[in-house]
């Protein structure tokens, strides 16, 4: 019996990590007076990511190390290696930087509950300078692996920040994943607030051409604003 429980148990672990994640957000946003909402739907398996909005589709391939970005209405798509994205992201700061712009990064992780929907959460304050202030909610009952949310922000976030939090990783992933934030931002004397919802979260087997550009779709050529090629 306990030789069969240990094999039981080594297949239901197998099984988890190949396992994929489906997620759905409600975004709020206020910006010059003007309200919209709008869902964004996510899938995460194995080495892949698909993010996809109302207007944009993003896939992220980390074995492949291949990033592809598509306009849903214009019906074309741009595709550049992990890499050229990271030095686009990079230069973007370093201008901000240049025009004077604060970017310090400081993480407070506080003693502070709150219930958001079905989920149990702890409050975490992020802020980039005077630029960005962000908090949000950490639910353990999304049971994402935290390799998957910090390969992301490897790339999408500023190497200061991405720092700051990968010092805190551990602590962070104790937590939970994000189940509600609340973006402000101040840029050229305009406050842009955004606030995202976790409305369904689902742990399923996703197939592999749900992280494919969809049929139809013209390949332009990447050409960044940053001279990143």
């Amino acid at each position: 019996m306990k030789k069969l429980l240990s094999f039981v148990a080594l297949i239901l672990m197998a099984l988890s990590l190949r396992a994929g994640y489906y997620l759905e957000q409600k975004e709020i946003s206020h910006k010059n007076g003007v309200k919209k909402e709008r869902i964004t739907r996510i899938w995460m398996q194995g080495k892949s990511l698909k993010i996809e909005n109302p207007s944009a589709i993003t896939i992220i391939n980390y074995g492949t190390k291949m990033a592809y970005f598509a306009n849903k209405e214009k019906k074309i798509y741009y595709k550049m290696s992990i890499s050229q994205l990271k030095q686009m992201i990079n230069a973007m700061v370093a201008m901000m930087k240049q025009m004077g712009t604060n970017l310090t990064p400081k993480i407070v992780i506080t003693d502070q509950k709150k219930k958001i929907g079905d989920y149990n959460c702890t409050v975490v304050n992020l802020e980039m300078g005077n630029f960005q202030k962000i908090e949000q909610c950490l639910s353990p009952q999304v049971k994402i692996p935290s390799d998957a949310l910090y390969n992301l922000l490897g790339i999408l976030l500023p190497e200061d920040l991405y720092r700051e939090m990968k010092a805190r990783r551990e602590t962070l992933s104790k937590l939970g994943f994000p189940v509600y934030s609340r973006s402000t931002v101040n840029m050229m004397g305009r406050e842009m607030i955004t606030e995202t919802y976790l409305t369904k979260y689902q742990q399923i087997s996703i197939p592999p051409s749900e992280f494919t550009i969809p049929a139809g779709y013209q390949e332009k050529e990447f050409r960044s604003p940053f001279g990143a090629r």
